[in-house]
């Protein structure tokens, strides 16, 4: 597994230099989404690439597994966004991945809400004002992520989840993978067993997870290839005049990852 650190050195190299192709375009968010959660995504790529080769440099694997988790789901994002024909499809799918987080947010505050209306309060008035305050000036700085719900009142927008996002063969080969590495992101029995170091000598948490760990990464750095394929595509439209440079950077990364196969 040591050799495999350089891999995501190259991967996060890659996601640099196509970073860098997009400094001299201005996106907005609401006139190109789509444009400005791809570039989003690419430097989200580039740091995760980054930290996973660092973690793997120090031997700490089990941590690797989370970041992994979050390279899959930028590349099933950017998948599900790429698959709609029209822009303004596109765009839709981006507000709904953006108004996500946000409609989390609103979910809290109506429960704080709720509280405020009780006898015995949870949440003391002043904090509830505060946070309700602040949410609004959410509303107000990101008003092209709300629409009107069933009962007309205005809302944060909403992503499908993980797997409705994800086209039927790539859920019947990658799904189990997400929901595995989901298994190390909360304090759950396998983590348990893998964090303590427990088993006898003969089968070890480690000797377990070394049998699959470079096929997963292996999977994890053609993630990242196909997430630089996706932003070539998706910002194509706009630079077209860098089409020749970005080819030769994915190309690039293609070829070192395709020796993976040979040498794991």
């Amino acid at each position: 597994m040591k050799n495999l650190n350089q891999y995501f050195i190259n991967a996060s190299e890659s996601c640099r230099e196509f970073g860098l192709l997009t400094k001299h375009y201005s996106f907005s968010e609401k006139e190109n989404p789509t444009e400005l959660y791809t570039v989003t995504t690419l430097h989200l790529c580039k740091q995760h690439s980054k930290a996973i080769s660092i973690l793997l440099e120090n031997k700490l694997y089990i941590d690797v597994l989370a970041i992994s988790r979050n390279i899959m789901e930028l590349f099933f994002n950017l998948e599900w966004i790429k698959d709609s024909s029209k822009n303004s499809e596109k765009a839709k799918k981006v507000f709904q991945l953006e108004g996500t987080a946000f409609s989390s947010m609103e979910k809290g505050i109506k429960m704080m809400e709720e509280d405020a209306n009780k006898d015995k309060l949870v949440w003391q008035e002043g904090m509830y004002k505060e946070n309700k305050e602040t949410f609004e000036l959410v509303k107000k700085i990101y008003s092209h992520l709300i629409k009107k719900n069933k009962k007309d009142n205005l809302v944060f927008m909403e992503a499908p989840p993980f797997d409705k996002r994800m086209n039927p063969l790539y859920k019947l080969k990658f799904y189990n993978m997400y929901r595995d590495l989901s298994t190390f992101i909360h304090p759950s029995p396998l983590l348990r067993e893998f964090t303590l170091l427990r088993g006898d000598s003969e089968n070890t948490p480690l000797q377990i997870i070394e049998k699959h760990y470079p096929n997963l990464l292996e999977n994890v750095l053609f993630f990242i290839y196909g997430i630089l394929e996706n932003s070539h595509k998706l910002l194509s439209e706009k630079m077209p005049e860098k089409e020749s440079e970005i080819q030769s950077i994915n190309l690039s990364y293609f070829k070192k990852i395709n020796e993976i196969s040979n040498k794991f």
